[in-house]
């Protein structure tokens, strides 16, 4: 799967690419937008990581190169964002220009902080995985958010590299466009069964805590995957993304009740890389 050198690179240029687009959206963590501008500059040195990461994607066709991955595993760490504050009593002033200080925050959320190379890894596995999912037809019309852009990312090919549109920047549809379609389509089902003269009534709920609540195994994806026979050409890309959640899940136990003390090591959260998409 990885052997060629040369379409190593395409993937791994594509990738970075449809990450840039990814981070484009996202309106808050503008660290990553550093982090990316950072990695480009100068010219020379973004050509040396990409010419490392392609060796290194080779490696996992034999033996995997541990050096060049434990030294970018041992980077991954996290960045807290404040999510909301406690409330203060209404003050009695209507308008007032005064600037609340000393708040009490009441929500944190942790995102992950990691090597772009291996950002670029993430978005190469997430393609290939997506490409399986939708082949498979295991991708539900009712699922909206971080949705991809499947037809125009993926082709009829079942071959992972060249079924994957690497040349283009289009990756996931934009959050806000299909938070509107959610939004828009519920209400116009009600509408429907209000013309049937059915009775009908709208719960909308959130799921607490969502990406740090769940615990994913990677071994469940032959199962949700239907089994599919690609997903051993990928067994070791697999592995590497199963060592990033594992590494940040760690992290994250030391600070979230909520993520379970008996955790197994082949278990993981989910970890969150951008606020919009």
């Amino acid at each position: 799967m990885f052997e060629s050198l040369d379409n190593n690179r395409i993937m791994i240029i594509g990738a970075y690419k449809k990450l840039k687009s990814y981070y484009y959206y996202d309106k808050t963590a503008l660290y990553n937008k550093m982090r990316l501008s950072t990695w480009e500059y100068p010219i020379n040195d973004m050509n040396n990581r990409i010419n490392d990461l392609a060796n290194f994607m080779c490696s996992l066709e034999t033996e995997v190169d541990s050096s060049y991955l434990s030294m970018l595993l041992k980077q991954i760490s996290f960045i807290p964002f404040p999510k909301s504050f406690e409330e203060v009593a209404d003050s009695a002033e209507l308008l007032q220009n005064a600037v609340s200080t000393n708040k009490k925050l009441s929500k944190i959320n942790f995102y992950i902080m990691a090597p772009v190379e291996l950002l670029i890894l993430d978005t190469i596995w997430t393609l290939m995985i997506s490409k399986i999912a939708y082949d498979q037809a295991c991708i539900s019309s009712n699922v909206y958010a971080n949705r991809i852009q499947t037809e125009q990312v993926f082709n009829s090919k079942s071959d992972l590299f060249r079924g994957i549109d690497f040349y283009s920047n289009r990756f996931f549809y934009p959050y806000f466009r299909q938070y509107s379609f959610w939004r828009d389509n519920a209400f116009k089902n009600i509408h429907n069964r209000y013309n049937c003269q059915q009775d009908s009534i709208l719960i909308s709920l959130d799921i607490k805590s969502y990406y740090y609540s769940v615990i994913f195994e990677f071994d469940h994806l032959l199962y949700y995957l239907k089994e599919d026979k690609r997903l051993n050409n990928i067994k070791q890309l697999t592995n590497v993304i199963k060592n990033i959640h594992v590494i940040y899940t760690a992290e994250m136990q030391k600070f979230r009740g909520n993520i379970p003390a008996d955790c197994k090591k082949e278990q993981s959260a989910l970890p969150m890389v951008c606020s919009v998409v």
